[in-house]
């Protein structure tokens, strides 16, 4: 998207008519430079156009060819009219170094060229901008203005139209106080253009009081060239169908960073990002550049395409991490990739083993549902992990095991009362079959995860167990003290 004016007709034509509805309408094709775009207009429409342009712009009265009462649904009328027209928006081209702002919102100007776009975007801001502001809303962006903000800033004049209120100054103004920023793109053509908002590059370099920013379906690969005003202050990042690599975005504009070998000073940080949600998109990697989060709390990976966990070690400040809807199947010594992890979601992966899981001391709350955990045993990994509160297996093949619940709760001993599972917390008569096991077991000798064994192969119910409540009562009986 380009400022510099070429020839008139290179400019603009009209190249077809249509009918509709008992009007004609003249379909009008614009070019600057590389871009193009088509505006439909009526007849009536050029005559409101010529009055402004007459009364405001002193064009001589006579240039727009005479409305016809009779005989203007002809073909031959059409065509005639169709080229009286085409001279009359080159003629009024010709006659302006700068598009004059009727005449450039007649051709649509203001959705797709620089001057215009930021132009219009300049007197909302006038208007609303203190207000927005004020309330602390978030504002949304398009790739196409970003991209319009970024070129005009390069451009020396002051102003594009002569209203005071299309400052380019009331833009400037707004973004550099702006704390919510969304960005919104697209891969299909702006309306009637060749313009494809995701092909435009931008950068951010104004928005330096940015607290959030979250971008939808955007290419930042192509978008994006710069954040670097973003890494001290912003605390809260989204990115939703967007992502392919992790590195597009948190190593924007970073030529060469090896965490190898570059000083840890000199690292690229993000250093106040405390929330993180890359869901919902394509990530196959968790690339090493995460380890840029140094402050981050809460991670949303879920709904990509991840199979390891790996670089999070290092999150120290790590609490909450999602990486539900992925294809993870190894966990292999977690306690290794991750820090002091309280909330923990894998849920529908591809996990079979969960031996991984067993040094995970700090976690409190671990949600596995749509995985492949198909034994009990398996269980026995995190059934003593000293701070679960909250476990979630549902939709495993393991639940379906004969009397499943109280099975898992025997497997925590003494810390069944207080587990959660599948969201709910353990019944008065699920803990009294547990403590009924936990006496066969101490009267067998038997640790709890060898008593679910046994009773798994020999297909014993739990529920029947409280047949034996008697004979449990005569050997504690005979074997108490005294």
């Amino acid at each position: 998207m380009t400022v510099i004016w070429e020839k008139a007709f290179d400019i603009c034509e009209i190249s077809q008519t249509e009918q509709k509805d008992g009007f004609t309408s003249y379909i009008i094709d614009v070019k600057v430079s590389h871009c193009k775009w088509h505006v439909s207009r009526r007849y009536k429409q050029f005559v409101e156009l010529h009055e402004k342009m007459v009364k405001e712009y002193g064009v001589d009265k006579n240039l727009l060819p005479p409305k016809k009462i009779f005989g203007n649904r002809s073909e031959s009328f059409i065509c005639e009219r169709k080229k009286a027209l085409e001279h009359y928006l080159q003629s009024l081209i010709q006659l302006f170094t700068i598009l004059p702002e009727p005449l450039a919102i007649f051709l649509d100007f203001q959705k797709y060229e620089v001057r215009a776009i930021t132009a219009a975007l300049s007197e909302t801001f006038f208007s609303t901008g203190e207000e927005m502001l004020q309330r602390g809303v978030s504002y949304e962006f398009t790739p196409t203005q970003l991209h319009a903000i970024s070129e005009r800033l390069k451009l020396g004049d002051p102003s594009y139209f002569k209203n005071p209120k299309q400052d380019i100054a009331h833009l400037v103004e707004f973004v550099t106080q702006l704390k919510h920023l969304i960005i919104i793109g697209s891969s299909e053509c702006l309306e009637q253009s060749n313009i494809i908002p995701n092909e435009l590059s931008f950068d951010l370099s104004l928005f330096k009081s940015a607290v959030t920013l979250e971008v939808y379906n955007c290419n930042l690969a192509k978008n994006l060239t710069s954040v670097d005003i973003l890494r001290a202050n912003l605390k809260t990042l989204i990115v939703h169908k967007t992502l392919e690599n992790i590195a597009d975005i948190l190593l924007c504009g970073i030529l060469h960073w090896c965490p190898i070998t570059d000083p840890l000073h000199t690292w690229p940080f993000w250093n106040s990002i405390t929330f993180l949600n890359f869901s919902h998109n394509r990530i196959t990697k968790i690339h090493t550049s995460i380890k840029l989060l140094s402050s981050v709390k809460h991670i949303d990976l879920s709904h990509n395409e991840i199979q390891v966990i790996e670089h999070m070690e290092t999150l120290s400040e790590l609490s909450v991490l999602n990486l539900s809807h992925n294809k993870i199947q190894e966990v292999d010594s977690l306690h290794t990739r991750l820090g002091n992890i309280h909330s923990l979601n894998l849920s529908s992966n591809k996990i079979k083993s969960l031996q991984g899981f067993s040094k995970l001391f700090s976690v409190s709350e671990l949600l596995l549902e749509y995985n492949l955990i198909s034994s009990l045993p398996e269980i026995s990994h995190i059934s003593k992990l000293p701070c679960l509160e909250t476990l979630s297996l549902q939709h495993n093949p393991v639940t379906l095991c004969v009397d499943y619940r109280p099975q898992v709760l025997l497997l925590f001993g003494s810390l069944a009362p207080e587990l959660t599972l599948d969201g709910l917390k353990a019944t008065e008569k699920e803990i009294d079959t547990v403590s009924i096991l936990q006496a066969l077991k101490q009267a067998r000798g038997e640790n709890s995860s060898s008593l679910v064994n046994q009773n798994l192969s020999q297909g014993e119910s739990i529920s029947n167990s409280y047949n034996h409540h008697q004979q449990i009562q005569k050997y504690q009986e005979q074997n108490s003290p005294g």
